[in-house]
């Protein structure tokens, strides 16, 4: 499960002296949750608000998991974290991508959910072409932090 992949990043970070992100409060998910219908006018999968729950957003060896934009997080966190309203709004400029909502990204990849299909998949980035299926967002999440891990 990707809590245990988040663990040994966790023991990764302390190595190096660096502490990841807590998670995001009850108030801030809510925010956020309304801000995402508003501005986007998407629902979050209620799987990427357990993540938050438990860290809010990642950021480890190139590869980065969104977290709650930070004009709506009441804390500043401890890591700078990329908004997951923010970059869905960047990608969706290009009319093909509007179909996904972006969870995170790598140099070479992007982590959406295909919203007309309902699967979570990987995409190259730039040409957007789909990679490869994941069976729901934690085994999604899990295979970020297992690359990143390497």
């Amino acid at each position: 499960m990707w809590q245990e992949k988040l663990t040994e990043i966790k023991e990764e970070e302390k190595i190096v002296g660096a502490e990841l992100n807590g998670a995001a409060s009850d108030e801030e998910i809510e925010k956020f949750k309304k801000k995402v219908k508003e501005k986007l006018n998407d629902e979050i999968p209620l799987e990427y608000i357990r993540f938050l729950q438990v860290i809010n957003g990642l950021e480890f060896n190139g590869y980065i998991i969104y977290g709650i934009d930070q004009e709506l997080v009441e804390k500043k966190p401890k890591n700078k974290i990329d908004g997951f309203i923010d970059s869905n709004q960047v990608w969706h400029e290009v009319e093909h991508q509007r179909k996904y909502l972006f969870f995170g990204d790598d140099s070479i990849s992007w982590y959406v959910f295909d919203k007309e299909k309902k699967q979570y998949k990987l995409l190259d980035k730039p040409s957007g072409d789909e990679l490869e299926d994941f069976n729901g967002f934690d085994e999604m999440i899990e295979r970020i932090m297992s690359d990143a891990l390497r």
